[in-house]
């Protein structure tokens, strides 16, 4: 089974919300709420994917469809959210960390 990460969960919670079964607090306090996440930086970074890519979802989805070739509504709706989380990861946040060391591969 891979590795729960903070992007991973992110994707994850925001699917769920566009699949229309749950809002994001609620859904995001209960995942915070479990030890999927032990580290308070990954436990942050999943709480700013989530909310930024909400709050920023209409100016994101934007850039995308200057990108897309086809409209973004025509992925599947994971893609989608990859494609957002992303997109606010990468250009609209500066100070996100890197993949943690323990989920680098070994030498």
């Amino acid at each position: 089974m891979p590795r729960r990460t903070p992007r991973s969960l992110a994707v994850e919670i925001l699917n769920r919300v566009d699949g229309g079964k749950a809002f994001a607090e609620p859904l995001l306090d209960q995942y915070l709420s479990t030890d999927l996440l032990g580290d308070p930086r990954d436990r942050g970074l999943l709480t700013e994917l989530v909310y930024g890519t909400l709050r920023m979802r209409g100016f994101v989805d934007w850039v995308l469809a200057q990108f897309l070739q086809r409209k973004l509504t025509a992925a599947d709706m994971g893609v989608q959210n990859i494609l957002r989380t992303a997109l606010y990861q990468i250009f609209l946040r500066t100070k996100f960390p890197p993949t943690p060391l323990s989920m680098r591969p070994s030498n």
